[in-house]
């Protein structure tokens, strides 16, 4: 991404450095002393000294060169630990060259260290150009910017400083996990090839896919297997496009953190992960979230381009918003709806409701985040979490309960029932 410049307007507060530090303790030790002794030249000279960090400040605090700068990053959308190199390019729009001095971005801490380089003098009308890399350790949307360059001033005594309001933002998206590509329970009963179904080439539309696990034997096409190399089925159906609600619990009450181990963050990476799969299962999905309640946007199925950037952005949210989720859950529940929900076991309105949705022939998986083992020394799974896994699973979601160490795609395979539902993951 390439900005459009930014000159350099407001001007830092200048600085002593050690050498101007020295001077003045000099200047003053001297006043002092010439003054209670009555020597008057070394009165002259502590007061000379005292007025030389002075002169210094003045003239490294003279009117700087008009510098712009122009920032490109690419990519400025990351995945997690990605790196992104940034180019800057200083231009001199004055009729003199710029005074040496030394740069530094302020970035978000998740990006690395600030970067600080040497700024040479720039000719009249001449470009400088620096480079580094960022790298995106942390989801969500940072900044890079502004720019503060500090020049000197001819003693090496003080530093004055200009800055350029030139902010860049970088987003880096949540980490997801491959999770195997089986075939969902369909939410009127039948296979996950037989929701709403859309004529893409006519009413006998016929194609030949990659098998997935849960298909038919009978649909194999073994001339197609022969010739790829891999299981391929006939796809005799019209694409089906099924729908599916995808939510997720983002109280700030409800989550815990544990040194390296995240609740939240755990929550976002598997609805990330689920999010994936589902679009490529041909899902129409709709990320029902606190930021999605804003403008009803939940109401539009969204491409996973858009719901990773969504979740990158992701904040937790009160009590009171979360209510507001779950009832709008059970209000957009239908019988032809697969509702996908990474919950935690802490207690929240509305949640009996968002169980008693699969009586009305949704399908639900329930992932159960047993946010208590993040601050308790046990892999023993919580008696909060336990019960919440149970409603659901008593109004027919298929559920699993994890834990801090649990992985994504090994909770996945055991909720959607490759592994015995109703399982714990620790």
């Amino acid at each position: 991404m390439v900005r459009a410049p930014a000159a350099g307007r407001r001007h830092a507060r200048a600085r002593l450095t050690s050498r101007g530090h020295a001077v003045v303790a000099a200047g003053v030790a001297l006043t002092i002393t010439g003054l209670a002794l009555g020597y008057g030249d070394i009165t002259r000279i502590g007061i000379f000294l005292l007025l030389l960090p002075l002169l210094a400040t003045l003239l490294a605090s003279r009117r700087a060169a008009h510098l712009e700068l122009t920032r490109t990053i690419a990519p400025v959308i990351l995945h997690p630990d990605e790196p992104a190199p940034v180019r800057a390019v200083f231009a001199n729009r004055a009729k003199r060259a710029s005074r040496f001095g030394t740069a530094q971005d302020s970035i978000d801490a998740s990006l690395g260290d600030r970067p600080r380089y040497t700024l040479p003098s720039i000719p009249a009308r001449g470009k400088a150009v620096v480079e580094y890399t960022v790298r995106g350790r942390a989801r969500g949307l940072h900044t890079i910017g502004p720019t503060t360059i500090e020049h000197p001033d001819p003693f090496g005594m003080c530093w004055a400083g200009t800055v350029i309001p030139a902010d860049d933002q970088i987003l880096v998206l949540p980490q997801t996990f491959p999770l195997v590509r089986h075939r969902l329970p369909y939410a009127s009963g039948g296979e996950g090839d037989s929701g709403h179904s859309i004529a893409l080439h006519g009413e006998q539309d016929v194609s030949i896919r990659a098998y997935v696990e849960g298909d038919e034997l009978r649909r194999i096409h073994w001339a197609a297997t022969a010739h790829r190399g891999e299981l391929m089925v006939r796809h005799e159906d019209r694409p089906a496009y099924k729908h599916a609600l995808l939510m997720y619990d983002a109280r700030t009450s409800a989550h815990r953190v544990d040194g390296a181990y995240d609740s939240f963050e755990w929550t976002i990476s598997a609805t990330a992960s689920i999010a994936l799969l589902l679009h490529e299962l041909n899902y129409l999905t709709h990320l029902l979230s606190p930021e999605s309640l804003d403008g009803e946007r939940y109401e539009t199925p969204s491409s996973s381009d858009t719901m990773l950037r969504d979740l990158a952005e992701a904040q937790e949210c009160e009590d009171g918003l979360h209510a507001q989720v779950l009832a709008q859950a059970s209000r957009t529940a239908s019988g032809s709806t697969t509702m996908v929900a990474v919950l935690t076991d802490r207690p929240a309105a509305g949640l009996r409701q968002l169980a008693a949705c699969c009586g009305r022939g949704a399908v639900g998986i329930a992932i159960v985040v047993d946010t208590d083992a993040y601050r308790r020394d046990s892999e023993v799974e919580g008696a909060d979490a336990r019960a919440v896994a149970h409603e659901f699973q008593a109004a027919g979601w298929r559920t699993v309960v994890v834990g801090p160490r649990s992985g994504v795609p090994a909770a996945w395979r055991s909720v959607a029932g490759i592994a015995p539902v109703g399982a714990a993951m620790r």
